[in-house]
């Protein structure tokens, strides 16, 4: 069972893509995710990312997604980001950094969403009603990691050069 936001981010992302006249495909897991879930769905996922049309950008509603991503495209030879370019919806420190390459976040500012908390938690500590609606806080922008910082390039060979570069740029 997805929890909420998950459906909600969809909705959303897919709405955006549409006002900008761009195509949204979703990963439609046919199988229930459960502890190990992942190895149930490495065929369904890694089919799915094979089918899109190359080069792709993905939003994963989390970052253990995202991981999950990357290490499908890894495994199928599938080149991030020359390929498929990923973005977390979310910052996991552990998974962003263990990916390979690293995530690219969103950045849901936590601090902001905690200060909001504790400000309606004080209110209703002083006997006010809680808000009837709930309050989104806008992200703060996007941390950039190597799972989105290349150009899209269709030809491999001049994709391998610029990576080659950019990986060794700083050698003497």
């Amino acid at each position: 069972h997805r929890p909420n936001y998950v459906d909600e981010l969809e909705q959303s992302f897919g709405a955006a893509m549409k006002r900008a006249g761009l195509e949204c495909a979703v990963f439609e897991s046919r199988t229930k995710w459960l502890q190990g879930g992942f190895q149930i769905e490495h065929g369904e996922l890694s089919a799915w990312l094979r089918a899109l049309p190359k080069p792709v950008g993905i939003l994963a509603f989390d970052s253990v997604r995202g991981h999950q991503i990357t290490e499908v495209c890894r495994s199928e030879s599938i080149r991030v980001p020359e390929e498929v370019s990923v973005l977390a919806g979310d910052h996991d420190a552990f998974f962003s950094e263990v990916s390979v390459p690293q995530l690219s976040t969103l950045d849901i500012s936590p601090q902001r969403v905690g200060h909001r908390a504790a400000q309606i938690l004080d209110r209703l500590l002083h006997g006010e009603r809680c808000p009837e609606e709930s309050e989104r806080i806008p992200p703060g922008g996007i941390t950039t990691r190597q799972s989105t910082d290349i150009l899209a390039i269709r030809d491999t060979a001049l994709a391998d050069a610029i990576r080659f570069i950019h990986d060794h740029a700083n050698e003497a």
